[in-house]
């Protein structure tokens, strides 16, 4: 996208939709920190009366250090799905993208050569908009967060989940700060994990009670073992703060 392109869309995108403009299209770790720093200014309004809890997959530039830094910078909180299980416990995957891509494809339909548009970019963007404000603003996803276990307590994980996990109960385990064994499990395997700035900064306050971390089952599904992904944002409510955890659920409502 040309400066010109980029300064042109501006007028017309909400205040809760963003166009970043890289010199490349891939993202990267010094990208995403940008990115997380503009999340800590957009969030700085809340952070007396609620605590933010960042929650994506595993892959390593979501792990880098500059930007587990500018997590700490901006006071949220993270919640890390191990990697390979996106499609199973990441709510936007389980329960937003089909939604999603389905708005955005029918908003495509409806709009060839119907519109006289002629900037393919301005009529994306347009399009990509509308689909954010009619599915990602216009829905209410508790229960996608409730039945994927990220709700506080683990009481109403959908059976889907546990058949896939292979469990017919979930165990319960101490409320606890994850040793390095448990991060092990959530890193990728190629990359060591800095715990000086993983635990940066230290738990503020106890877990909510019935706040369960779920371990690897003791079964595996056929000879591969299941692993866990996806980036969204929660927003916990004072009474619902808890620690960073890379292992542990985290609470609260899809803002």
């Amino acid at each position: 996208m040309s400066q010109a392109a980029w300064a042109a869309i501006q007028p017309g995108l909400p205040d809760n939709v963003y166009v970043k403009r890289m010199v490349k299209g891939w993202n990267n770790a010094q990208e995403h920190a940008v990115i997380i720093r503009l999340l800590g200014h957009i969030l700085a309004p809340v952070l007396d009366t609620c605590q933010p809890v960042l929650m994506f997959d595993a892959v390593q530039l979501h792990l880098a250090d500059e930007v587990m830094l500018e997590l700490t910078v901006a006071n949220v909180w993270y919640l890390v799905i191990p990697a390979r299980l996106t499609w199973l416990l990441q709510p936007l995957d389980t329960h937003g993208f089909a939604k999603y891509k389905l708005d955005l494809r029918n908003r495509f339909h409806d709009t060839v050569g119907g519109d006289g548009e002629a900037n393919l970019t301005h009529r994306t963007v347009r399009l990509v908009v509308q689909t954010i404000r009619a599915v990602l603003n216009g829905n209410r996803w508790a229960a996608a967060f409730v039945s994927n276990g990220l709700d506080g307590s683990q009481a109403k994980v959908s059976k889907y989940i546990k058949d896939m996990l292979e469990y017919d109960v979930l165990p319960q385990y101490a409320r606890a700060r994850p040793n390095a064994d448990a991060l092990r499990l959530c890193w990728p395997r190629s990359r060591l994990v800095n715990h000086a700035i993983v635990f940066q900064p230290l738990p503020e306050a106890d877990p909510v009670p019935g706040m369960l971390a779920l371990p690897p089952p003791t079964r595996m599904n056929g000879s591969r073992p299941l692993v866990l992904t996806w980036p969204a944002l929660h927003v916990a409510k004072p009474h619902e703060r808890m620690p960073c955890s890379a292992v542990s659920p985290c609470a609260s409502e899809a803002r």
